[in-house]
């Protein structure tokens, strides 16, 4: 699977604000907007690198940072 940036799930968010999607994609869609919202709250900038097989790693540093 090929890495994401920041950005790339910021035009997947504006294409949603557009409509461009329904049904099933939508809910698919709708846990990318919160993986972005986890994602710059962790930091990480527009252009910065993210593995979608490492974005589970991601959440375990943010119950680390609660703590």
């Amino acid at each position: 699977m090929n890495k994401l940036t920041v950005a790339d799930y910021q035009n997947l968010l504006s294409l949603i604000n557009r409509g461009q999607f329904s049904g099933a994609e939508l809910e698919t869609i709708l846990v990318l907007k919160k993986k972005l919202i986890d994602l710059v709250k962790l930091g990480f900038s527009e252009k910065q690198k993210i593995d979608p097989k490492t974005a589970p790693a991601l959440e375990e540093k943010k119950e680390e940072k609660k703590e």
